[in-house]
């Protein structure tokens, strides 16, 4: 009887096998999807950081072709760190707008700037560490870890609003973390914990990490998963978005969640000012304006409102802190550039910037990233 069984289930197994198998095949031949997930690789406190000398081929919406290949350190260039005493190290932060998957490398913020920058001082060397779907939690912990191991001279981080509106919006705290109270009552930022108790749980997210780097039937299986997700809280009601924007400041006053994500990220640039005060590595947050604040109607958005509220308390914290700028790309006054053609509409890279918005960005930011590059090096030497 038990010979029959185990028989039985090595039977059912090799045929679950083959039939996933035959499945991974149809999708491959056809419905082939874009392997994004072999560019990183799973870790407990930054969520995911880049896969060495990973690589993978995007097919465009437009129809176009273009490769990534991250080079020996998981950074998307293709040179390797310069050893020389006479280049400045320059890491550049920015999760998915500086990685920028949809785009080729010359045609992204990173490439722009990188030629831009380095053909005004050869010294530089900007060294793109943005790993995709980093957000402002884990953008920090990787510049704690990078500044002792990688001695940069300068830091640059370009911070998406556009993305800090949709966490608003959607209420999704992982991008900024969580807070805890002690004793007294006074908020303590919380990071995520290696603790031994969740090895298994690691392994099996390692495992599913494994799967995703390789597997494009995973792939699609996650991706419809996720739009299951998204389709079955918006049909109960728990869809965030529902809310009217023009109720956002009054919710800002009033929503404990809004009020929370606002008062976290705040807690997150804090504490990246006092560790470039600490590290004496002096760091530039730059700016990377919403759609909302590009419009024409933006002075009355809402939206708008509340990220103008965050751009305060950033040259709030530029003005008391010695090592910590902050440039703002939005400009009263200035003549609004058409949003639909700045970014992406389709695609998996919807809500980044397109080409047109990389090189119009790029050369928005060149001169004050070039001005406190200048500065920076110049008072450490």
């Amino acid at each position: 009887m038990f010979r029959r069984l185990t028989s039985n289930l090595g039977l059912v197994f090799a045929i679950v096998v083959a039939m996933a198998l035959l499945a991974e095949w149809a999708v491959r031949l056809l419905w082939p999807q874009p392997l994004i997930h072999a560019l990183v690789r799973y870790d407990p406190l930054l969520g995911a950081r880049g896969a060495p000398f990973g690589q993978v081929s995007i097919v465009r919406p437009d129809g176009g072709r273009h490769t990534i290949r991250l080079n020996a350190m998981g950074f998307r260039m293709s040179e390797e760190l310069s050893q020389s005493n006479e280049r400045h190290r320059i890491l550049m932060y920015g999760g998915d707008e500086i990685f920028a998957a949809h785009l080729p490398i010359h045609q992204t913020v990173f490439g722009l700037l990188k030629n831009a920058t380095e053909a005004k001082n050869r010294r530089f060397q900007l060294v793109n560490t943005a790993v995709s779907g980093h957000s402002v939690q884990s953008t920090r912990l990787l510049m704690m870890e990078q500044i002792p191991d990688l001695q940069p001279r300068a830091l640059v981080y370009i911070f998406d609003a556009g993305n800090f509106a949709r966490t608003l919006v959607s209420g999704d705290r992982t991008a900024v973390g969580k807070l805890r109270y002690d004793n007294s009552g006074r908020p303590i930022l919380v990071d995520l914990s290696r603790s031994p108790q969740f090895k298994y749980l690691d392994w099996i997210r390692r495992s599913l990490g494994w799967l995703h780097r390789h597997s494009q039937l995973t792939t699609v299986i996650m991706t419809h998963a996720n739009q299951t997700f998204d389709w079955a809280r918006k049909l109960l009601g728990e869809d965030v978005a529902e809310i009217r924007l023009t109720e956002l400041p009054r919710r800002a006053g009033e929503s404990a969640d809004i009020r929370e994500i606002m008062y976290l990220s705040e807690l997150h640039f804090l504490r990246m000012a006092r560790t470039a005060n600490t590290s004496d590595v002096p760091i530039l947050v730059a700016w990377l304006p919403a759609p909302q604040e590009l419009g024409d109607g933006s002075a009355a958005s809402s939206m708008a409102e509340i990220l103008r509220s965050h751009r305060q308390m950033l040259e709030r914290l530029a003005n008391g802190n010695r090592n910590f700028a902050f440039w703002s790309s939005v400009v009263a006054g200035r003549t609004p550039p058409d949003s639909d053609q700045l970014f992406e509409s389709r695609g998996f890279g919807a809500g980044n910037l397109t080409a047109y918005g990389s090189r119009w960005y790029a050369d928005l930011a060149a001169p004050a990233i070039i001005t406190f590059l200048n500065s920076a090096t110049d008072s450490a030497h």
